[in-house]
């Protein structure tokens, strides 16, 4: 009966050895998902030839998450007081620009990158979520000239051609440094000062008798119509005579 007993004792030390071990373990979770972004940069020649541009830092910032159908800033930008909800293109660029000034006067620090010989840069392992990404100075490319390219937002993951994908590949627009980039979708401002265009010049009306004054023309008709009535009356009483 004693040793009866001592087996069950150590049955249940063992047991709740067990126990104690499995709740030590630290307990597996499901990873989160995670995607990537590829920048492809590159410009183009004064001979108009396509060419990559190595050597330009891009920083990358996480700004905000979906919360149902729009984008909520989150994180270092959630005091910054620009509204998402507006996706037009016109609203997109200044919410972008906003966010980029919020970011450098609050000394916000992203994760900075450098283009490789292709002109392309990875961000890799990259939450799902909203990210603004900048190229804070230009690059120079021998005599073709300084690029650079304005902030943009990009979401991971995204809609491409119709299809949700967590590794995206953006080529940004660039431009000279210092010349303006023109959007085509966006409305002219009417606030704006515009140019106006030359007035057309009035149709000119044939010339008359090389220029000849009107008035003298009227004078000239009603005089010949006088004499032409003074012959006419005289004829007449001529012939009454």
């Amino acid at each position: 009966m004693k040793r009866r007993n001592n087996k069950f004792k150590w049955a249940a030390l063992c047991a709740a050895l067990l126990f104690s071990a499995a709740v030590g373990m630290p307990t597996a979770h499901a990873a989160e998902p995670q995607g990537s972004i590829t920048v492809h940069y590159h410009g183009c020649s004064d001979m108009e030839v396509p060419i990559d541009l190595p050597g330009a830092e891009f920083v990358l910032y996480p700004v905000g998450e979906r919360q149902g159908d729009c984008w909520v800033l989150t994180g270092a930008f959630a005091d910054a007081e620009v509204s998402l909800k507006n996706d037009a293109a016109s609203e997109r660029a200044e919410q972008e620009q906003r966010l980029y000034q919020y970011a450098r006067e609050q000394g916000i620090t992203g994760t900075t990158q450098t283009t490789d010989d292709r002109g392309q840069v990875v961000f890799r392992k990259l939450d799902y979520g909203l990210y603004l990404i900048v190229q804070p100075k230009a690059v120079e490319l021998g005599e073709d000239g300084a690029y650079m390219s304005s902030p943009f937002l990009l979401s991971v993951p995204a809609e491409i051609s119709g299809v949700l994908t967590a590794d995206i590949v953006t080529e940004p627009k660039c431009g000279w440094e210092g010349e303006e980039t023109v959007d085509p979708e966006k409305p002219i401002d009417p606030a704006e000062p515009t140019i106006p265009s030359e007035p057309s010049k009035p149709t000119e009306s044939p010339a008359t008798g090389d220029g000849f004054p009107m008035e003298l023309w009227l004078t000239l008709l009603i005089g010949s119509g006088a004499a032409l009535t003074g012959i006419w009356v005289k004829g007449k009483t001529k012939k009454a005579e």
